[in-house]
């Protein structure tokens, strides 16, 4: 069975060493606008959390916020990491595909009281998660100097970050964004 979540990373074979000399200075901004929007999406996700314990559903135009913020932050954690030079935008077409399925109400129900816990579920997840993102953060100055000198990201680390990054995609549609009811693998696959 599909998890209902999609993260496609293309590979660049060749990437702007100037955009990676710069990528700090060029990614303030879009991290200053995820913090700035930070506590809205937080009270978005817990009218979305009401909404599914009183009512078993999931606002659409909740849903459709959700996702543009969950869009930004992907997309700039992708930028952050120099997995692509494309800066990130609120496009839903961009280059890089994040992707959450819409728990339609005809299609899939919700629990009622799940949205309480799922927090608390979600927590091994953000344990082990933790500790690969450490590792990401240790290794990615190694992979700036790779991109700097050779003007491309090691293969075998891209593919450890995509699948961190797609990991943690899963977890956050479940705890966070309570899009789906169903438990995330522990797994750094698609």
């Amino acid at each position: 069975m599909r998890y209902p979540t999609h993260l496609e990373i293309p590979y660049q074979v060749h990437q702007s060493r100037l955009s990676v000399l710069l990528r700090l200075p060029l990614v303030l901004p879009t991290m200053l606008i995820v913090n700035f929007f930070a506590p809205f999406m937080s009270l978005s996700r817990f009218l979305v959390g009401l909404s599914i314990v009183f009512f078993a559903h999931y606002p659409k135009w909740l849903f459709e916020l959700n996702m543009s913020s969950c869009r930004f932050e992907f997309r700039s954690l992708v930028y952050l990491l120099l997995l692509t030079d494309e800066y990130p935008t609120f496009q839903k077409n961009a280059g890089i595909l994040v992707e959450i399925d819409y728990p339609d109400e005809d299609d899939v129900s919700l629990a009622r009281l799940l949205p309480l816990l799922k927090w608390l579920f979600a927590i091994p997840h953000v344990i082990i998660l933790s500790l690969f993102s450490l590792l990401l953060c240790l290794i990615t100055p190694v992979c700036w100097l790779s991109v700097l000198l050779m003007g491309r990201y090691p293969d075998g680390v891209f593919s450890f970050a995509g699948g961190v990054l797609r990991w943690w995609l899963r977890v956050y549609a479940y705890g966070w964004m309570l899009a789906t009811d169903q438990y995330p693998p522990f797994s750094l696959e698609e």
